[in-house]
């Protein structure tokens, strides 16, 4: 599994150790992982520091990013769906306000 950044290391990892608790596939958690690692280095790269300052306008601005990159529809569509469901995770936890 990849290593995130100091901030977001611990909330990163228990939504992995939860989704693999929630019999996910690995297939999945490496999807999921690999989302997250590249959604930080964007947000990082915009001097993004904290989850909760992310914006819908910063997650419009990633998905350009995905498709300035040439994915295809399907590889974009996969990495934003694994966005929402963490951001959706965040929010029914209680952890995007931390």
């Amino acid at each position: 599994m990849g290593k995130y950044n100091s901030v977001t290391s611990e909330v990163f990892q228990t939504y992995i150790d939860q989704a693999r608790a929630g019999k996910y596939s690995e297939k999945t958690i490496r999807q999921y992982d690999y989302a997250l690692r590249t959604l930080i280095s964007f947000l990082t790269a915009k001097d993004i520091k904290r989850l909760q300052d992310v914006r819908a306008g910063d997650l419009e601005a990633y998905h350009a990013y995905l498709l300035d990159r040439g994915l295809s529809v399907g590889s974009r569509e996969n990495l934003m769906r694994a966005v929402r469901k963490f951001f959706r995770w965040l929010e029914d936890s209680g952890r995007i306000f931390m």
